[in-house]
């Protein structure tokens, strides 16, 4: 469960949890895929790169953040207490950074999002790979025909909102369904 804290889910789901990764990689030998956890205390992502290494399965690690800065960033703009802000620039952080060495080390692939994490943990390795998840492509152009013809549509009141990513309050879902039920209110639109 994603609502429980720490000292619940270290005496309640972490063993368990722990034996049953242990038994699904070393029985079905499986191409893991991973990151880091963010939260040293729950280490549920990274110990699946841990018997990845040790069972030597193909493994895929991936970093969509360079979270160095964010402590500092979180500090300054009040977020955090002192005392938080040095529990994360001084055990967390260390704890993700460790992560993320080992994973240049160990994994078969290492994506990590941002040249600036690839020069300082890649060390010039083939295997560690700069990467940037836009949601297009050149090939996702639409035609000045195709364009007119949504903006028509749009005009008419009619328009298709889509969400992807992770259901989670930080990425500002909830602010976007009462941004669209607002704006749906307040114009009368479909």
């Amino acid at each position: 469960p994603s609502d429980i804290g720490r000292l619940t889910y270290t005496l309640r789901w972490l063993i368990p949890n722990t034996f049953r990764l242990r038994k699904l990689i070393r029985s079905n030998r499986p191409i893991v895929h991973s990151g880091p956890s963010m939260n040293p205390f729950m280490l549920f992502e990274f110990i699946s790169i841990l018997f990845a290494a040790r069972n030597r399965c193909p493994s895929l690690f991936v970093v969509d953040i360079d979270e160095r800065e964010s402590a500092y960033m979180d500090y300054r703009n009040g977020d955090l207490s002192r005392k938080s802000f040095l529990l994360r620039k001084y055990i967390y952080d260390p704890i993700f950074s460790y992560q993320i060495k080992f994973a240049v080390k160990h994994c078969s692939l290492v994506m990590l999002k941002g040249r600036k994490l690839v020069n300082d943990y890649g060390g010039g390795l083939e295997k560690v790979k700069n990467y940037l998840d836009t949601a297009y492509g050149k090939d996702n152009l639409i035609t000045k025909a195709d364009l007119r013809n949504k903006m028509a549509r749009c005009a008419k009141g009619s328009l298709k909102l889509i969400y992807f990513g992770r259901l989670t309050r930080y990425k500002g879902i909830i602010d976007m369904i009462s941004a669209t039920v607002e704006a749906r209110n307040k114009y009368d639109v479909d």
